[in-house]
């Protein structure tokens, strides 16, 4: 038998489980990652992806991402360094 695959982007990972068991999905791997679009708890992503007016079988697999949120950090104070220690001691943020 064949769902109509859900669109899982953007809702709450409870939502998400939901959505998949009332389809009787699989719920597949669910990972976690800092994203500055999404605010924490709601889905980055899926896979399989969403496609409007597509189907897939009962039993498929669907993993997705969960947003931790926005990643902090705490910036090291630079007023008065030259500019290289500045850079040096920075450098780790950026990479």
């Amino acid at each position: 038998k064949e769902v109509d695959i859900p669109n899982l982007v953007g809702i709450t990972r409870e939502e998400a489980e939901k959505a998949i068991s009332d389809r009787k999905l699989q719920l597949g791997e669910v990972k976690e990652e800092f994203n500055s679009e999404y605010e924490k708890g709601k889905v980055i992503s899926q896979d399989p992806p969403y496609r409007e007016n597509y189907n897939i079988k009962e039993g498929t697999t669907i993993k997705f991402v969960v947003s931790l949120g926005i990643e902090e950090t705490t910036v090291p104070k630079v007023v008065g360094l030259k500019q290289e220690e500045a850079f040096l001691l920075t450098k780790k943020l950026i990479i």
